[in-house]
């Protein structure tokens, strides 16, 4: 079965924050993958049980939360004709 959560390369941990499940990578960025419609606890550290359980939540409920779109980057014209 397919993890109904995006892949993020070189992640630490998960975390749960404000009903949002961020990837927190080994530098330090954090990145929101899946935006909940229900209200959860805030979470640290997603992992294990939480997390199996979380997946199987999602399968089982999809219009209950939503994939966050990344944040898209405004280039500098000036920038990119050199």
């Amino acid at each position: 079965m397919d993890s109904p959560i995006p892949h993020v390369e070189d992640v630490y941990f998960y975390s749960r924050e404000n009903n949002i499940l961020i990837a927190n990578k080994t530098n330090g960025d954090k990145v929101p993958l899946v935006k909940f419609k229900q209200t959860f606890p805030n979470m640290r550290v997603v992992g294990g049980y939480a997390f199996d359980y979380l997946k199987k939540y999602m399968t089982m409920f999809p219009e209950l939360w939503e994939k966050v779109e990344p944040e898209k980057t405004e280039t500098n014209p000036q920038l990119s004709l050199f």
